[in-house]
């Protein structure tokens, strides 16, 4: 028995809803106020990037409490485009690892408030050996009067109920941080045969670094048959070879042509006679793939806008069919 005034699972369900829906527009809104104010301060901490990435030297990101984070996974964006960088932990640098940084590193800091105290206690070991960059909720403090660039990233409010939690401001970091890598790998004419050589493992590396002919469905796994071949047998076929579609062939093992599980369906659904031949509804200008074609291009020539289709077969630079992909095999 419920209690009385108790709200129902529903309207609990859409409160939360309303509410996450608002703190997700604040963080939109604090991220479209730091592109506002982004200025000549961005475009000169781009370039002291540039000229110490292009000198060798490496770039030392630091953060103390929820910016350690902000700071640590952009450390690891910016090795994934081939910058050395590394994440050091102002305590941890002030009880030793400080001799990690090298003369010429640059060095980017992230606060809220302005005022951590493990960041100002390295201002003394830094200024003049280290270009310093900081990103930063408050231009007027300590941290912005010691440093050779500041990036505002202050919000309005957090998005949380008190208005404390870091959350859009971790947000709006995080946000001009990853500006800062991506405008960089493009100033350094990072490519994706690049990131393929630094990212070989999971489904990004998958995509990189794969090829259609190390996936594809080879022919005599396939439904086929020729323009011919009833709809019943197309069926049939496509029963038994379960890859989504039936290649009708040439004498010449050219392809035709090639009817869908969703050609299919609407046959069967506009009444057609299922023993009619597979030309009735033969698609002749599919789109199709070659052996050599990364996984990663393959996957776009299937999802590309107004035409996504699941399967696309595979031919040579004859027209051979030599089999099959479906998008799962891709991703």
């Amino acid at each position: 028995m419920s209690k009385v005034g108790a709200k129902s699972p529903n309207a609990i369900h859409g409160d939360s809803l309303k509410r996450a829906r608002e703190l997700l527009r604040i963080e939109a809104e604090a991220i479209e106020r730091a592109s506002s104010r982004l200025g000549p301060s961005f475009g000169d901490s781009l370039a002291v990037i540039n000229e110490s990435v292009t000198a060798g030297k490496k770039l030392v990101l630091m953060g103390v409490g929820k910016s350690h984070y902000v700071a640590h996974k952009l450390a690891a964006s910016f090795m994934s485009t081939g910058v050395t960088a590394i994440f050091v932990h102002p305590s941890e640098a002030l009880h030793g690892d400080l001799g990690s940084i090298r003369e010429g590193d640059v060095v980017l800091l992230f606060s809220k408030s302005g005022g951590t105290s493990e960041l100002l206690g390295l201002m003394p070991f830094l200024k003049g050996r280290n270009k310093i960059i900081a990103i930063l909720g408050d231009l007027n403090s300590p941290i912005a009067r010691q440093c050779d660039f500041v990036i505002d990233a202050s919000v309005e409010k957090e998005a949380c109920p008190i208005n404390m939690l870091p959350t859009a401001s971790t947000t709006a970091a995080l946000a001009i941080g990853d500006a800062l890598v991506s405008c960089l790998a493009e100033d350094q004419g990072f490519t994706k045969q690049t990131f393929a050589g630094y990212h070989p493992g999971g489904s990004i590396g998958k995509r990189l670094n794969f090829h259609v002919r190390d996936v594809f469905h080879s022919s005599e796994k396939c439904a086929q048959g020729t323009s011919t071949t009833t709809l019943k047998e197309v069926a049939q076929q496509m029963s038994t070879h379960a890859l989504g579609a039936f290649c009708a062939l040439r004498a010449d093992s050219t392809l035709e042509g090639i009817i869908t599980e969703g050609d299919l369906r609407r046959a069967i659904a506009r009444g057609d006679d299922m023993n009619s031949a597979a030309s009735s509804v033969l698609n002749k200008t599919p789109l199709s793939l070659s052996l050599d074609m990364l996984i990663d291009d393959a996957i776009a020539c299937l999802e590309q806008k107004g035409k996504r289709v699941n399967c696309a077969p595979v031919l040579n630079e004859k027209g051979v069919f030599l089999g099959l992909v479906h998008i799962h095999d891709l991703i």
